[in-house]
């Protein structure tokens, strides 16, 4: 197994398994929960994509930013959507401790006047 970020000895690692069809559909299920929790009042959409994604889903991944673009603009016709691919993301599930991820999608939806 090849890590990109150092590994500690006896630290904990999750290793998932997915397919590209689960990814994508993950993706959607993100758009989805991102729009159903905006009320559709948004113009404008981000989406951070680990560039390891790309790395897995291979030419999939223009179907993955497909189904993405075309839910935002079913909910919003003139929203503005931005995006970047990074090298993983770094969150924490709100109790304080810091987690590299890796091959995840962010995505959000807001409104900028």
């Amino acid at each position: 197994m090849v890590c990109v970020g150092e590994v500690p000895e006896n630290v904990a690692l999750n290793i998932l398994k997915g397919s590209n069809s689960s990814l994508i559909s993950a993706a959607k299920s993100a758009v989805d929960q991102s729009i159903r929790k905006s009320n559709g009042n948004f113009n404008k959409a981000i989406i951070i994509d680990c560039i390891s994604r790309i790395l897995f889903l291979e030419d999939d991944i223009t179907k993955e930013m497909s189904v993405i673009s075309e839910s935002i603009k079913q909910s919003q016709k003139d929203v503005k959507i931005k995006g970047a691919l990074t090298l993983g993301e770094i969150s924490s599930y709100g109790n304080g401790f810091l987690e590299f991820f890796n091959k995840t999608i962010v995505i959000g939806v807001f409104r900028d006047e």
